[in-house]
């Protein structure tokens, strides 16, 4: 899928009260939807934006955010088909924020995972609502886009109120995160997140969700499990302890290089003042 720099030339209000725009770009001309455009608040006429584009039938459609990611992942954590688990089960997997990185979800914030997405067990501290609010007609709700709060990127969808899903033990306010989204018309993957952990560890759980075992919570908390199950589920969370222990020390090298790049930022603002 193409990528390039769109300068907006033109938004215009649509008649529901969202908004679409078009712009500029070394492809020609190129449409950017009312759900991207919502995605990237800050975007007015003459700012740039890096897209990923596709041609339609009716010229060129930016379809992402052409996000960058700052950490060499892996192909595994970026290609795992996600199973769909019982609400309230528990799920053994870990997500991060795939342009910066940062661990974004552990076990206990997940409640469960739904078409490649995964829903919160309520309000989580490393992501946040932004944008204005729009309607989901399908599910008759609210919501707001979702982004990671370290580097802004979208990375989903706010629910700040419930709505009549059906659904035993879903907690209000929550998010709904995408991991990886496939656009229709290019087959092309724009990821959200990635899984962290290690690889043997990560697909041996998406193994197990995916046959139906190990998912212990609302639907089948009363069930017992034979001594080897809980032996492979004990094995497997000291693997991920290891992991988070590793992707914790990535977390603070990356910090820490952060915070030297914006020091030798302001030493040579400095310098460059008392020059002047």
């Amino acid at each position: 899928m193409p990528i390039a720099v769109v300068t907006i030339k033109r938004v215009v209000a649509g008649k529901n009260g969202s908004a679409f725009a078009f712009g500029s770009s070394s492809l020609g001309d190129v449409f950017i939807p009312p759900f991207l455009l919502a995605q990237q608040p800050e975007l007015r006429v003459g700012t740039e934006c890096t897209m990923a584009c596709f041609e339609s039938d009716k010229g060129w459609r930016a379809e992402s955010v052409a996000e960058h990611s700052a950490v060499n992942h892996q192909d595994w954590q970026l290609k795992q088909e996600l199973p769909d688990t019982a609400p309230g089960s528990k799920v053994a997997l870990r997500f991060g924020c795939f342009k910066c990185g940062m661990k974004l979800l552990a076990p206990e914030d997940i409640f469960k995972l739904k078409g490649g997405c995964v829903w919160t067990a309520g309000k989580v501290r490393t992501v946040e609502p932004y944008g204005k609010v729009e309607r989901n007609p399908r599910k008759q709700t609210e919501y707001r886009n979702a982004r990671c709060t370290q580097c802004k990127a979208n990375v989903g969808s706010y629910y700040a109120e419930p709505y009549d899903d059906n659904e035993e033990g879903k907690t209000f306010p929550c998010f709904k995160l995408l991991f990886a989204r496939k656009v229709a018309k290019t087959g092309h993957v724009v990821n959200h997140m990635v899984v962290l952990g290690s690889q043997a560890a990560v697909q041996q759980t998406i193994e197990r969700l995916s046959a139906g075992r190990g998912t212990f919570g609302a639907r089948v908390c009363g069930q017992e499990h034979d001594l080897a199950e809980k032996l492979r589920a004990m094995a497997l969370e000291k693997s991920q302890l290891e992991a988070d222990a590793e992707a914790a020390r990535k977390e603070k090298e990356m910090a820490a290089k952060t915070a030297l790049q914006a020091l030798t930022q302001l030493k040579r603002l400095q310098q460059q003042q008392q020059q002047q």
